[in-house]
């Protein structure tokens, strides 16, 4: 009744239970319609504009927080200086962050300067998902601290406690601080199709261009060493530009091609493909290459995952307003009590 790690209680695909999910999803992420799916989330993201809404805070701390993680203020004409471009650049991190929707989850661990007196983000240091070997969290439910593995120089490296990590996680239940995928929906469809697509390449391979077949003329009577002379060229026939074989007296060499019809992969491949991006309500993407469907129904479709796109955009944002939190709270309440991790001096 009680949880001591990070899992998702209701998975069960071993593929897909961390940590093996980690790899599982860098392999798919890889597939040409799971790759449009992120572009489509993750680019819009990257695109748009982000500022900085002070919200009514003070001018000081405003600045700080904006000149920390590299924003301008909102409805200010104002530029990145000099300041903001020593530590946090916020597009990198952002195109970090977005790994969420890929794994999950995505951690990291913002370092401080405080060589002025005061404190400002020199870095939101990336913690990889697949560098992270144990998950803890409390009895409640709530993350307490991650590990990583080792290396020579740190063998046994000391757990992070969840106070010096900011930490993305996508529609976390419960103890499962390694999230949900974006890409879990398509998983079954993804695995099929590695096979349509294994099936379909070995159909072409060995029917593509026919099999060689050695036909004898009617009343011919082929000796054995004719029958394997024959058989040889038969295996011997290569395709080119002036490609030519020598039949023994009486064989013909026949092109042999399938007869009747086999199975076709490619439409089972395409209706995995539209399903994978059905899931991520980016079916808009198939429109032009589906048989049927009105084409009406296209900005229906953009409406819909633009909607998702401005729900992974407010995750962002959310999680990455506690960095502002903290900047605050180091300043305003002073070190001794938010005991951060600082950086050596830049």
């Amino acid at each position: 009744s009680a949880w001591g790690g990070s899992f998702d209680a209701l998975e069960h695909v071993g593929d897909l239970m961390w940590p093996l999910s980690v790899r599982t999803f860098a392999r798919m992420r890889h597939d040409p319609v799971l790759a449009s799916v992120l572009a489509a989330y993750s680019l819009p993201i990257l695109k748009t504009s982000w500022h900085l809404d002070p919200r009514g805070a003070p001018s000081k701390v405003s600045k700080l927080c904006a000149d920390s993680l590299g924003l301008p203020i909102l409805g200010r004409d104002d530029k990145p200086g000099p300041v903001r471009r020593r530590g946090v650049k916020w597009l990198d991190h952002l195109r970090t962050a977005l790994g969420c929707l890929t794994y999950g989850h995505a951690v990291f661990e913002p370092l401080y300067d405080v060589s002025t007196g005061t404190a400002m983000l020199s870095a939101v240091a990336e913690r990889p998902q697949l560098s992270i070997s144990e998950i803890q969290v409390d009895s409640q439910g709530d993350l307490v601290s991650a590990t990583q593995y080792g290396d020579v120089t740190q063998p046994n490296p000391d757990p992070i406690p969840a106070r010096l990590l900011l930490w993305y996680v996508r529609n976390r239940e419960g103890a499962n601080w390694t999230g949900v995928s974006g890409l879990r929906h398509a998983y079954g469809s993804w695995l099929l199709k590695q096979e349509a697509l294994r099936v379909n390449a070995t159909s072409h391979r060995r029917f593509g261009a026919g099999v060689p077949t050695v036909e004898w003329e009617s009343g011919s009577q082929p000796t054995e060493a004719q029958r394997v002379a024959a058989l040889a060229v038969a295996q011997g026939v290569r395709v080119g530009d002036t490609a030519g074989v020598n039949m023994p007296p009486g064989a013909r060499l026949v092109i042999q091609g399938v007869q009747g019809t086999y199975p076709d992969a490619l439409p089972t491949i395409r209706y995995y493909d539209e399903q994978m991006a059905r899931g991520a309500l980016a079916s808009m993407l198939d429109l032009g290459s589906t048989s049927n469907g009105s084409r009406a129904l296209g900005q229906t479709f953009a409406d819909l995952l633009q909607l998702a796109q401005q729900a992974t955009a407010d995750l962002i944002a959310e999680t990455a307003t506690d960095l502002c939190v903290r900047l605050t709270d180091f300043n305003e309440i002073g070190r001794a009590s938010c005991r951060e991790r600082v950086s050596s001096p830049v």
